[in-house]
């Protein structure tokens, strides 16, 4: 389930951080076209990314993002980690 670009281009040095959140996606029901079906999932297309709101905390203070995917991946250990880009804060430059 590998997205993964292998060569990252990042605008913004990464640090650690820990926090629990809170995500929800899509807050309204978009459109999108199927590609591929097995019995295990489906494959599908849209004309817009899928949004989701992301909330976490940071030193104390609340905060709330609207993020695109930029890849997901399945983890050795079990579950999945992702990345996501807060297209919000794009809008606001």
């Amino acid at each position: 389930m590998s997205t993964h670009l292998k060569s990252e281009k990042r605008i913004s040095n990464r640090k650690s951080f820990e926090s629990e959140l809170d995500v929800k996606i899509n807050s309204s029901a978009m459109e999108g076209t199927s590609v591929d079906i097995s019995e295990g999932g489906i494959r599908f297309d849209t004309k817009d990314p899928l949004e989701i709101d992301i909330r976490f905390n940071v030193e104390n203070r609340k905060a709330q993002h609207v993020g695109r995917l930029v890849w997901a991946k399945k983890k050795s250990e079990g579950g999945f980690t992702y990345a996501f880009e807060f297209i919000d804060l794009k809008n606001k430059k």
